[in-house]
């Protein structure tokens, strides 16, 4: 399902997590980790207030490679897990060829990705939906050709990776498809160092870096197998095609659209008390953090439901 195809020819981080902390910079972080009253991370919430919508690996880029490796075709339903602010639901939606669906536990992110699919024109062609974790999704058994998802499903816990995954299974027809990009840790990576790593990343955005189950593909591919998904590949993602790079009219002008909502989004968040002072602490946390970024791999996973 993931096949090698050549190198992609661009300039990127090498630190996945550095990059990210940078994007994460740009949006406000309040200190504390918890929203009150809520279930998701202070931090999720804040992103949605500025709109960001690449923090995942290879930012835009990395959203292109998944895009291709799906391969979708006319009519497919499709559902993005942990679809964020909505611009990749948006990317997908301009293009107009799937019936296309959206879900994620904060519901702050729910209602910036339905602002920004309505701003880019959209709307009409997406269905967003906020489930908090653990519920069971309100699909039917079987309606779905393709799950896709970008960096969710590595930062779960192993009781959560577990519904989601069963989920995953009871929705998808015979024969669907999942994939996401997450980035991992790199094989050999020492257990001391991973608490360390997700403990510090925890303390600050109540999240970890990445699961600690998953050190090198292998320990992934055997979970997604033992789950009951087949036909499992995997490949670096810097490694990885991303179509022809000519976007249709259509989609070229959602993306613009999507681009314009998060610049109208940030200029909204510097306007509130504080952000100057946390964007430069957490720029500061990002530079400190930087040689976390040797540690972990980008990587694309595929697999199929059992036909």
């Amino acid at each position: 399902m993931v096949q090698h195809l050549g190198r992609v020819q661009t300039q990127y981080w090498d630190s996945h997590y550095f990059w990210s902390l940078l994007e994460i910079c740009h949006c406000g972080i309040l200190p504390s980790v918890m929203t009150p009253d809520s279930e998701t991370p202070v931090f999720l919430d804040h992103l949605a207030m500025r709109g960001a919508g690449s923090i995942h690996p290879l930012g835009r880029l990395g959203t292109e490679i998944l895009v291709h490796a799906c391969r979708f075709e006319r009519g497919e339903e499709v559902l993005e897990l942990g679809c964020g602010t909505g611009e990749t639901l948006v990317r997908i939606a301009g293009e107009g060829i799937v019936r296309l669906s959206g879900l994620d536990v904060s519901s702050a992110m729910v209602d910036c990705a339905r602002r920004r699919c309505a701003f880019c024109g959209v709307r009409d062609r997406v269905e967003i939906r906020h489930v908090p974790m653990g519920k069971e999704w309100p699909f039917l058994d079987g309606c779905l050709d393709v799950v896709f998802a970008e960096s969710v499903i590595a930062i779960l816990d192993s009781g959560t990776r577990r519904h989601v995954l069963s989920e995953i299974i009871r929705v998808l027809r015979p024969g669907g498809r999942f994939l996401f990009s997450d980035s991992i840790w790199k094989p050999g990576t020492s257990q001391d160092t991973i608490r360390r790593v997700n403990e510090s990343c925890g303390e600050i955005f109540g999240l970890p870096q990445a699961t600690e189950d998953w050190v090198g593909p292998e320990s992934c591919e055997k979970e997604l197998q033992d789950a009951g998904l087949e036909g499992v590949s995997t490949g670096l993602m810097q490694d990885l095609p991303t179509g022809t790079g000519v976007l249709r009219e259509a989609m070229a002008k959602a993306l613009r659209g999507s681009r314009r909502y998060t610049l109208r989004m940030r200029i909204q968040a510097m306007m509130s008390p504080g952000f100057l002072v946390r964007e430069f602490r957490f720029f500061g946390a990002a530079f400190r953090r930087r040689e976390v970024g040797h540690l972990i791999e980008a990587r694309l996973f595929a697999a199929r439901h059992r036909a």
